[in-house]
């Protein structure tokens, strides 16, 4: 107690062990306790930071993003208050937050001034830097540029595999490489992807961590689009599973398991079961998810498809339409949502 800064980084350091487990209740009065004792710029920067990074992994992004900005704010108001690497893990995880609420145009130029400095500090082959590579590729596939970020993956599994076939930092470019595959009809080469990334991540974190839980539920959607669809279950209830077990019951990320439960059940005709899941996932994005966001389509799409067999014309035309207008205004022309949407309409049309 008489040593207020050393206890400032005990706090610090046991929230960011218990929020890597997946623990977010156990590390949040650790980090409260460490913003509310912080004192100098420096402290109180990385306190920030530390707060920032659990609000993000809770869902809460616009406090987290709140929080890193006034960290940002402080580090670049004074020379010295945060290291390099120390300002480089700032830039990082308040590009992913900003990213997380598809602004991606913020989290770019977040994630360009990190590799500038990651380059600047380590070189532009080393682990460090891959992380800045990994965080600019997740922003091209989602901008739909898929050639930059295949590269931008492969380049980064690359220097990844240089610590290890097996390394744990392979997980998440594997998974996002095997995403891409994935949407693109790849699966050949998507598969081993998964796999592989699943048991890096059950081997570091256990079975019951939620990067599990997403690495789960990322190949189910593969063994979906796959029409595996008795594969797919297990997979996505498992994600779900593990996901209620850690995260708070409104926690938008319990919708994305959901949803895709949704559109299996759908797929099987189960259509009572593919509408419940749909509309939990509507409670749990309202208000929270971004309103321009594809996978809203994906939603509405699938309540429109409830409705239009189950004999809801007018339901299903609103639902419908609104997914039409969601992928109209947020997918490049051509994408399959669109040509799906629209054969769902025709299919309305010419329904009793």
């Amino acid at each position: 107690a008489d040593q207020p800064q050393l206890r400032g980084v005990l706090l610090r350091t046991l929230g960011a062990v218990y929020e890597s487990l997946g623990l977010y209740p156990q590390a949040e009065p650790l980090l409260t306790e460490a913003l509310a004792q912080a004192r100098s710029p420096r402290e109180r920067a990385l306190a920030l930071l530390s707060v920032g990074r659990l609000r993000s992994m809770q869902g809460q992004y616009v406090e987290a993003s709140a929080r890193m900005q006034e960290a940002l704010t402080l580090a670049d108001a004074g020379e010295g208050v945060l290291s390099g690497s120390e300002m480089a893990e700032l830039l990082n995880r308040y590009g992913i937050s900003e990213r997380l609420q598809r602004h991606l145009d913020a989290s770019e130029a977040l994630h360009r001034r990190e590799l500038a400095l990651r380059v600047r500090l380590n070189g532009a082959a080393d682990p460090s830097t891959a992380r800045a590579y990994y965080a600019l590729a997740y922003i091209a596939y989602q901008r739909d540029q898929l050639l930059s970020a295949e590269l931008l993956l492969k380049r980064t599994i690359e220097i990844y595999r240089r610590l290890g076939p097996n390394h744990s930092s392979l997980a998440g470019p594997m998974r996002t490489l095997a995403d891409l595959y994935d949407e693109h009809g790849r699966q050949a080469e998507s598969e081993p992807l998964y796999l592989s990334s699943l048991a890096i991540t059950e081997r570091i974190y256990g079975p019951d961590h939620p990067n599990v839980a997403l690495q789960a539920n990322n190949l189910g959607v593969s063994y979906y689009l796959q029409d595996r669809l008795d594969e797919a279950l297990v997979y996505l209830n498992r994600a779900l599973a593990i996901n209620e077990k850690r995260l708070p019951p409104d926690h938008p990320e319990l919708g994305n398991p959901n949803l895709n439960l949704g559109l299996v059940h759908l797929k099987r005709a189960d259509y009572t079961e593919a509408e419940a899941r749909f509309r939990k996932v509507l409670s749990l994005w309202t208000g929270r998810a971004p309103a321009d966001d594809p996978n809203w389509g994906w939603v509405w799409w699938g309540l429109g498809e409830v409705c239009l067999h189950t004999g809801r014309k007018q339901e299903a035309a609103e639902w419908l339409h609104q997914a039409q207008q969601q992928w109209t205004q947020t997918l490049p022309a051509g994408r399959e949502e669109l040509s799906r949407v629209q054969a769902s309409l025709e299919a309305l049309s010419a329904a009793p």
